[in-house]
């Protein structure tokens, strides 16, 4: 509505609220007030309120003029930072604006000129002219927003292409530097320049990395070969690091692919002649033997020769070159431990005390052909004197090791000669401890002993004149007390000769083996009697020997409470008064009896309690034990001489212990009863006579 229209209409409105305040006067207070109000109100409020209205409409239009360059300001100042942050990355990443970002930035430029914001591209600020109407701004502001938001989007898409372009290049060359994690497209933000500007400075620190490594890798290639121009493809190689420091990536590719191609035309020639004769190396260093020879060196060249098989490029000539020196280090690593087992070897030797002319040192031990491999460069002659080198050790060792080896074990097997000479005056390779070089271990002897022994190499045995040594041996054995008599069994044995000897006596007796051959022998005496235990020794039998043995007395307590006596004697308080009153009932006590104790210990607990009753006891041939009281069997005895026997009248143990005594005693008991106290009666084996 024009301002003319609403001011007409003000005061038209002022002149009807000028009428209607005249109109309540006159109603509420009379006629009289309300012609002085018509004349006095109406036209007061008429006057006033047209200059109110006036004044309130021409205010209304100034206001709203005043906020459309307001706002005209707004955007300008808007588009000034989104030009700024243009420029940051315009200054920062030149080549990625190369073009532009196609977000139509003149267009927007010329469009806010034309609504009176006029931006000057040089300084980056704006100044504002007749401003447009506020539809018109607005519209430009809106714009101006995308902008901004659109600039980290549109810098991110390009920075993903550039990123793509530098991972297509540096695809060019995988065979050239090993392929790792580099920056892709994927990992360029959408939403932050910044952030996606640093991925770039990554990517292209990566593919400046990657291509000086595959110069490198062209170069130590070139280091190799004697046959490529070694000043071109270092040129390529200086232009393709220049481009890479200028982020032109494709030329620095370019540049190493051609001196790739120059090194695979002109080394060609040089990786077949290093790959022939490596490959010859290793399969002579892997049909030798030389792996037999050692034990903490390793001479398998298997994963070098399948390494080598991979290779079919010029281009690794610099990895063939890396086999060659390990397989020629693999190589002369053998050659040194077979020179210091030779040296090792000779150096024992030298030390022992051994003859004159048992040994020769050999030339391979003056040599020293682990020096003269490393200082031959040529594989082919590195293999031959290799070849020589690995005959010649390997031939001396296989000389001189059964010599060491017998030296080391000489002493041990020369006490064996000296016996067995001693004992036999003969000995054959079979009587040696050894199941090697017993050959060597005969001569060695025969060297330092060449007068007093004879060596049949053939055989080979050694042999002294008149045979071994032989002399008598005379063995004395003791009982500990006197008695009947008694066979002792005497035993020499060795490992050479073996003899048993027989001797009856009461109390001592003696027996002598003739012509016992020199050595040691054990000797053991056994007794028949079981009242006694046997004896032995041992002897070397070097000259007249004589040696006396003492047969030990072996109670009942001895094997019958042999390792439980210290258990048995804690039963026999408890068993004690069972014992007495058995004792008292049947008159003697028996293992075959029953008793509440583990049979084990019955027969030392029958021992021990016959030891406190006082009483004595026997055992039987069967292993049975029997506890009976001595005068109580004599007195039966006595008894059966003078009132059942006529003189000259004979009767058997048997039936004497069936019929007239208290104890199932041994006959032997009943005899040696009879020997030491019936005077009129006479005991044979089995049966007492009266006389």
């Amino acid at each position: 509505m024009k301002s003319s229209t609403r001011t007409v209409a003000g005061i038209f409105g002022l002149v009807v609220l000028g009428g209607l305040l005249s109109a309540g006067v006159f109603v509420f207070f009379g006629s009289q007030l309300a012609v002085y109000a018509t004349i006095a109100i109406a036209p007061m409020l008429v006057v006033v309120g047209g200059l109110w209205v006036r004044r309130r409409i021409t205010s209304t239009g100034t206001d709203q003029t005043q906020y459309t360059r307001r706002r005209a300001r707004e955007v300008g100042e808007s588009f000034s930072e989104a030009w700024e942050k243009r420029e940051r990355m315009r200054r920062e990443y030149p080549d990625v604006f190369d073009g532009g970002l196609g977000l139509g930035v003149d267009a927007l430029v010329s469009d806010l000129r034309g609504e009176g914001i006029d931006f000057d591209r040089e300084s980056g600020a704006f100044t504002l002219g007749s401003v447009g109407t506020l539809e018109d701004v607005n519209s430009l502001a809106s714009r101006v927003d995308t902008l901004t938001s659109d600039l980290d989007a549109a810098f991110g898409e390009a920075v993903e292409r550039r990123v793509a372009n530098i991972g297509s290049e540096l695809e060019r060359i995988d065979d050239l530097a090993a392929v790792d994690d580099r920056p892709t497209p994927d990992d360029v933000p959408a939403d932050d320049w910044e952030a996606a500007g640093a991925t770039l400075d990554e990517a292209r620190k990566y593919a400046t990395d990657r291509i000086d490594r595959a110069a490198e890798t062209i170069q130590s290639t070139v280091g190799s070969a004697d046959d490529v121009d070694r000043a071109a493809v270092e040129d390529r190689l200086s232009e393709a690091r220049a481009a890479a420091a200028d982020d032109r990536f494709a030329d620095a590719v370019a540049a190493l692919l051609d001196a790739r191609d120059t090194v695979r035309r002109e080394g060609e020639s040089a990786f077949g002649a290093v790959r022939t004769d490596l490959r010859s190396l290793l399969d002579t260093v892997a049909d030798s033997d030389v792996d037999d020879y050692l034990t903490d060196t390793d001479v398998d060249v298997s994963d070098l020769r399948q390494a080598i098989d991979s290779l079919d490029d010029a281009m690794e000539l610099s990895a063939l070159t890396e086999h060659r020196e390990t397989a020629r280090q693999r190589a002369v690593a053998a050659v040194t431990a077979l020179e210091s087992d030779l040296t090792d070897i000779v150096d024992r030797l030298e030390r022992a005390d051994i003859p004159d002319g048992y040994y020769t040192v050999p030339d391979a031990y003056e040599q020293d052909f682990a020096s003269e491999l490393r200082d031959t460069d040529d594989l082919q002659s590195f293999e031959a004197t290799w070849i020589e080198a690995t005959n010649s050790l390997t031939a001396a060792l296989d000389e001189l090791r059964p010599k060491d080896d017998v030296v080391k074990g000489y002493d041990q097997v020369r006490e064996v000669i000296e016996t067995e000479l001693q004992a036999t005056g003969r000995v054959d390779a079979d009587d040696l401890p050894v199941r090697q070089h017993e050959e060597q271990f005969l001569g060695l002897y025969y060297r330092e002993n060449p007068e007093a022994v004879s060596f049949d190499i053939d055989e080979p045995s050694l042999s002294v004149s008149g045979g071994g040594e032989m002399y008598p041996v005379k063995v004395t054995v003791k009982f500990d007390r006197g008695g009947p008599d008694r066979e002792v069994t005497v035993t020499l044995d060795g490992d050479r000769h073996t003899a048993t000897e027989s001797v009856t006596t009461p109390l001592v007796g003696s027996v002598t083996f003739e012509d016992v051959p020199y050595g040691e022998y054990a000797v053991e005496a056994v007794p028949s009697d079981d009242d006694f235990g046997s004896a032995e020794a041992t002897v070397t039998v070097d000259a007249e020997n004589e040696l006396s043995l003492d047969l030990p007395e072996v109670t009942l307590r001895d094997r019958v409470c042999d390792g439980i006596q210290t258990e048995s004697e804690q039963y026999l308080d408890e068993l004690s008064d069972t014992f007495d009153d058995r004792f008292d009932d049947e008159g003697y006590l028996s293992t075959a009896m029953s008793y509440r104790v583990d049979s084990e210990y019955i027969p030392c607990l029958l021992t021990l309690w016959a030891e406190r009753a006082g009483h004595d006891a026997t055992q039987l041939n069967d292993g049975t034990v029997i506890v009976y009281d001595d005068e109580t069997l004599r007195g039966e005895l006595e008894n059966v001489v003078a009132y059942n026997l006529d003189e000259g009248e004979t009767i058997a143990f048997d039936e004497l212990k069936e019929r007239f005594l208290s104890a199932p005693v041994p006959n032997a008991t009943l005899a040696q009863l009879a020997t030491d106290d019936l005077a009129d009666a006479t005991a044979e084996d089995d049966h007492l006579t009266k006389h």
